[in-house]
């Protein structure tokens, strides 16, 4: 797995998003867990969020909130995952998909669970 760090690593990501299916898992902080055990989906923010190309197997992390708010690139990232045509498979996407809606980002509508 390759943590996104550079412009151009973004660029290459944002522009597969739209032209392979992937795989799209989030990850939120959940500062409130309920009984225990199971993240609040309506505190949670969004810290991070991985990308798997299925066709080539490559995986990326994307940080969102490590230290401070997210740049442009990120957010370019993001919006291109929920506006692509292509198939998303996720796990947990009733989760996933309530954490991008709070950041302001409609779902895919081809996401698969």
């Amino acid at each position: 797995m390759r943590i996104l760090r550079s412009r151009e690593d973004f660029w290459e990501v944002t522009a597969r998003v739209h032209n392979e299916a992937f795989a799209f898992d989030t990850e939120s902080d959940g500062p409130q867990l309920i009984k225990g055990n199971m993240l609040n989906v309506h505190r949670s923010r969004l810290v991070g969020f991985s990308i798997a190309f299925m066709e080539e197997g490559d995986t990326f992390y994307v940080p969102y909130r490590h230290g401070g708010e997210p740049n442009r690139e990120t957010i370019d990232l993001l919006k291109a995952v929920g506006s692509t045509s292509r198939e998303v498979w996720a796990h947990n996407w009733k989760h996933d998909a309530t954490v991008l809606k709070r950041e302001g980002v409609e779902p895919p509508k081809n996401a698969r669970d």
